[in-house]
């Protein structure tokens, strides 16, 4: 495959503009160039200069509620079946 054809491909898939895919047409090639440089570098004996293992993610408490007018919820939702939602699958 291509480059053209992997972009392409790549912008199928997040759905973009006509005028958004003609900037990305012209930016992509210079990101690649841009990847080959780095990837001619020697960097075996270079240290990261940062490390996020010290970094946590603090959770929020999870506090479940019963809604008790489950109508409402319902009646707003455009589909259901017994207890469920109906929706769309993100995935193609």
């Amino acid at each position: 495959m291509n480059l053209k054809e992997e972009i392409k491909k790549i912008l199928e898939l997040v759905r973009l503009s006509e005028k958004e895919e003609k900037k990305y047409f012209e930016h992509f090639p210079k990101i690649i160039d841009f990847f080959k440089k780095i990837d001619e570098l020697d960097l075996k004996d270079e240290k990261p200069f940062f490390y996020l293992e010290h970094l946590k993610t603090e959770l929020r408490k999870d506090n479940p509620e019963e809604f008790e007018n489950k109508e409402l919820i319902f009646k707003n939702s455009p589909k259901f079946k017994g207890n469920f939602f109906i929706t769309e699958s993100p995935i193609e």
